[in-house]
């Protein structure tokens, strides 16, 4: 019994992945970088320079170790991956319509299948990575949608509004259908992310109010606690993201057998 308890330790930790710290991620639209935020202090280090010229949007596969974002700058209007190391990019999908506006992506960390939100429409888009093409899903019900991602805890995807005063939206969104289910008020914000415990954070820009933000949000009832306000930074998009990548290791039976010969 000793034995196989020694070997099944063996096994799991040859077949698993060594856990490494996330981080998160915050892109400024205006600086065209990627910065570090540090949930404790509220605590903003540039880390990147980004090679596209208006990221509002990131999502992270923590599977696949992917990383995609939206550019909606006038006469580019795409979704491309990005190396969250460098801010290199390379695009996924040229948008062919100019008036749909993916200000919002998110990745389900069960399935690795990204989606898109319209934000001018409204309107929910899983994305075809390998052929470069958006499908369309369905319509949320809601308009001015600024920010999406997955809660870890639930599996459910959370959207967020951010309209021109400072008010905000809680939603969660079905990703069968699109249809939207309202959750709370909360703070304007114009990006979502949650870490790795469920935790679920926000930023917003310079538009209003002045100036942008960092809040931590209860995502059940949209209470948010301010955790840093950064004159002149246009903070678009936040995304849960592990920088110190761990190459999967992994083995056969046959390999495992052979340790013990």
């Amino acid at each position: 019994m000793r034995t196989f308890k020694l070997l099944s330790v063996l096994i799991l930790t040859i077949l698993l992945p060594t856990l490494a710290a996330a981080e998160l991620i915050v892109g400024d639209a205006t600086a065209d970088a990627l910065l570090i935020a540090d949930p404790a202090t509220g605590e903003l280090t540039e880390y990147a320079s980004v090679g596209t010229p208006h990221i509002v949007s990131l999502a992270y596969d923590m599977v696949t170790q992917m990383c995609y974002c939206t550019d909606t700058s006038e006469g580019v209007n795409q979704l491309l991956a990005i190396d969250p190391e460098t801010g290199a990019t390379e695009m996924v999908v040229q948008v062919p319509d100019f008036w749909i506006v993916l200000h919002s992506t998110a990745i389900d960390p069960a399935t690795s299948v990204l989606y898109a939100i319209d934000q001018e429409h409204g309107e929910l888009y899983s994305v075809d990575i390998e052929n470069g093409e958006l499908v369309f899903i369905g319509a949320l019900g809601v308009y001015w949608i600024t920010g999406a991602d997955f809660d870890p805890a639930s599996g459910l995807l959370y959207a967020c509004v951010g309209g021109l005063d400072d008010s905000g939206a809680l939603y969660t969104v079905d990703t069968a259908t699109g249809e939207a289910q309202f959750v709370a008020n909360t703070h304007r914000l114009m990006g979502l992310a949650f870490d790795c415990d469920g935790q679920l954070y926000g930023v917003n820009n310079y538009w209003y109010p002045d100036p942008p933000g960092l809040y931590r949000i209860d995502k059940g009832t949209g209470a948010w606690e301010s955790l840093g306000e950064y004159d002149g930074r246009n903070l678009m998009s936040i995304e849960c993201v592990d920088l110190e990548i761990v190459a999967q290791q992994s083995a056969t039976w046959g390999d495992v057998k052979a340790l013990f010969r």
